[in-house]
């Protein structure tokens, strides 16, 4: 339910050098963590930003590896659903339910992450080596109750049903709720 240490490893170092370039230089009251918001925010609302970013770390003389810059360009935010960890994966489920992922967490279980399952988090979610992972990056986390666990449950028994459960593909842009990279 996590990834591997070298793809992890390189997903850190890739994700993290991508969004402190989109965030830009800040005062020195910014945290690092808020920066990575922040940059992710920024290629949320402007997708150009990403090769904007590619080119200045190019330009010194540095990398990004290939695999980063096309999980940056899946990237979808959105308050999901987190309602449990399974052995292989963690399932966020979209609000509405109509879609729902199997998302890897890249160090930890993303039950680990939050502290607890049955959470609405803000969070973003990649296509990385052919999986779907979380960022880690958390903007919100609001506990949902043992009534509206029960309920999203039966939603994702659903979704499951329907055949809109993915562990290795994004639902179409067109379906994705606050944010995509376009």
């Amino acid at each position: 339910m996590i990834l591997d240490a070298r793809s992890a490893t390189v997903f850190i170092n890739g994700y993290k050098k991508l969004l402190l370039e989109i965030s830009g230089t800040t005062g020195g009251n910014f945290k690092l963590l808020e920066r990575l918001v922040e940059g992710r925010a920024k290629l949320l609302s402007n997708a150009s930003l990403l090769d904007d970013a590619l080119s200045r770390i190019h330009a010194q003389a540095q990398h990004v590896d290939e695999s980063i810059v096309a999980a940056a360009s899946s990237l979808r935010v959105n308050s999901w659903v987190y309602l449990r960890d399974t052995r292989r994966y963690s399932v966020f489920m979209e609000p509405a339910g109509t879609f729902a992922y199997g998302a890897l967490g890249i160090t930890n279980p993303i039950k680990e992450l939050l502290g607890g399952a049955g959470a609405l988090v803000e969070t973003g979610l990649l296509l990385y080596e052919g999986r779907i992972v979380c960022d880690g990056l958390i903007s919100s986390l609001t506990w949902i109750g043992p009534s509206y666990k029960k309920s999203f449950d039966k939603a994702l028994s659903n979704i499951r049903s329907a055949g809109a459960f993915y562990t290795d593909r994004l639902a179409p842009r067109s379906e994705t709720g606050k944010g995509s990279v376009a």
